[in-house]
């Protein structure tokens, strides 16, 4: 999940910096407000860090409550996806190769890249979860 400041596409401090700089006020006061703003920066990022991390618990939450639950389909839903991805993914691969092996005329998969994004997040979060469940069964 993209956080506020990859939103903003910087920092929300440096933004606040850049709006504070189009005030029309004195020089003085100008840089009064720009000392006020960096004091809080250091907590602001800290904060920032926090919910990043919880925000990352949640998810992880959510992918163990998936799993452990008595619904078959629930449960292998993420994988079911991730096979599927791979999948295309494949056929992107194996489909020009046939093409200039056998002549034919078959059209690679046109797979959006928002697609491609999100099965590299849920691959990467759920191959980290799945190892982390097994490391904590071997203690």
């Amino acid at each position: 999940m993209p956080s506020l400041q990859d939103i903003l596409g910087g920092t929300l401090v440096d933004s606040v910096k850049g709006i504070i700089g189009q005030f029309h006020m004195s020089p003085e006061d100008k840089a009064k407000l720009q000392e006020a703003v960096d004091a809080n920066k250091e907590a602001f990022d800290e904060k920032q860090m926090e919910l990043d991390g919880k925000l990352n618990d949640i998810a992880g939450q959510n992918i163990r409550t998936d799993s452990s639950s008595s619904d078959a389909f629930v449960r292998r839903a993420r994988p079911y996806f991730l096979w599927i991805v791979s999948s295309a993914i494949g056929a992107n691969i194996f489909i020009p190769l046939l093409n200039h092996l056998c002549g034919g005329h078959m059209v690679p998969l046109d797979i959006p890249s928002a697609l491609y994004e999100l099965f590299g997040v849920g691959y990467c979060g759920f191959s980290y979860l799945r190892t982390k469940e097994k490391l904590a069964d071997k203690d």
